[in-house]
């Protein structure tokens, strides 16, 4: 099933959209306009949504999320040593670093990059950022577990990508 929706948006304010199952809450703190579209699939026993906001630079962010029908290992190192290592490997990196914060009261492994537009003489900031928005430790074990995967890829300015980690929010 794929459903769109384009809104366009001017106003600071919390921003609801519902993307399957899920409800994706954001607040750009922004008075620019930008438009959000997205979609949602399911397969093999996983649900998958998109929520995508362009502003008419365009610039953009994707906020994905996948939920899976059975539980996951949700730890965070993997992620890091797995994003540190492509930093360091990724010839069109300039600077970057990989650090754990709180996304929507979660931990996440969060990108923060600058890096060389291939063909181009300009170089841009992005902002990657995983986290599992149902995460919790497994009973009786030491094992983070989580049913639903949230993946952010951000060119926003860095004020609205930080406005976006601080207030998005998920919904199961």
């Amino acid at each position: 099933m794929l459903l769109l929706a384009t809104v366009p948006w001017t106003s600071a304010k919390t921003e609801e959209v519902s993307v399957g199952s899920f409800n994706v809450s954001f607040d750009l703190s922004t008075t620019e306009n930008y438009t959000v579209t997205s979609n949602f699939t399911t397969q093999d026993g996983s649900q998958s949504g998109i929520v995508k906001i362009v502003l008419n630079d365009g610039s953009e962010a994707a906020i994905g999320v996948t939920a899976y029908d059975q539980w996951q290992y949700a730890g965070l190192s993997s992620d890091m040593d797995y994003m540190n290592l492509s930093l360091q490997s990724d010839e069109n990196v300039i600077e970057g670093s990989v650090s754990q914060e709180t996304v929507d009261g979660q931990p996440a492994v969060v990108v923060a990059q600058t890096r060389k537009q291939p063909g181009a003489e300009s170089t841009m900031n992005s902002t990657i950022v995983i986290y599992w928005a149902d995460g919790k430790q497994m009973e009786g074990y030491d094992v983070p577990v989580a049913k639903t995967k949230v993946e952010i890829i951000s060119t926003l300015p860095e004020n609205m990508t930080q406005s976006l980690l601080d207030t998005l929010h998920v919904a199961l």
